[in-house]
């Protein structure tokens, strides 16, 4: 499976991310840099026994930072986010880089991308109710965004369009094309 990632959760005491920062995904479209940003929000913090004070830091300062370092090495950036409309309408005003968001405030699952200062945005809904597809290109470039629905426990196939009758039965090569 993939690690959890989430590029602005820090330990207070030691500065360092509490969870992988980033992830690299290598796609027949090229390389994806995968970036998350969380809320910064004081209630949500948490003491960890093994690590100490986690908390969310300024999701802007986190993003900016993470690209003005590996940027240069991604083919396409995706970021996932959780932030509400308004903070990640703020963060893709302020931040230059992102080619994609997938994003989930609880509450708006679009069934198409909506531009976001340039940015297209899929809102996925609370608790999986819509899955983000993206079509590559083979020179690296975004060809389409566009919503999967979740029926039931399982997803409905994105070429089929069919609800998947295991979890283990999705190949997910079949629909890469």
């Amino acid at each position: 499976g993939l690690p959890i990632v989430s590029s602005n959760l820090v330990v207070h005491e030691t500065g360092r991310p509490f969870l992988a920062d980033h992830l690299w995904l290598e796609t027949r479209a090229g390389r994806l840099l995968v970036l998350s940003a969380v809320s910064q929000q004081t209630r949500d913090a948490w003491f960890e026994p093994k690590q100490g004070m986690v908390l969310a830091v300024d999701p802007v300062t986190a993003v900016e930072g993470l690209l003005s370092r590996l940027a240069d090495q991604a083919d396409l950036v995706l970021l996932l986010s959780t932030l509400d409309q308004p903070e990640l309408s703020d963060l893709l005003a302020r931040v230059d880089g992102i080619d994609l968001v997938v994003a989930s405030d609880d509450s708006l699952g679009l069934e198409s991308p909506r531009q976001v200062h340039g940015t297209p945005v899929q809102w996925v809904g609370a608790f999986g109710m819509l899955l983000g597809r993206a079509e590559l290109g083979a020179a690296g470039d975004l060809l389409g965004v566009s919503a999967v629905p979740v029926f039931g426990q399982f997803p409905v196939h994105p070429r089929v369009g069919e609800p998947i009758a295991t979890a283990e039965s999705f190949d997910p090569a079949s629909a890469q094309n």
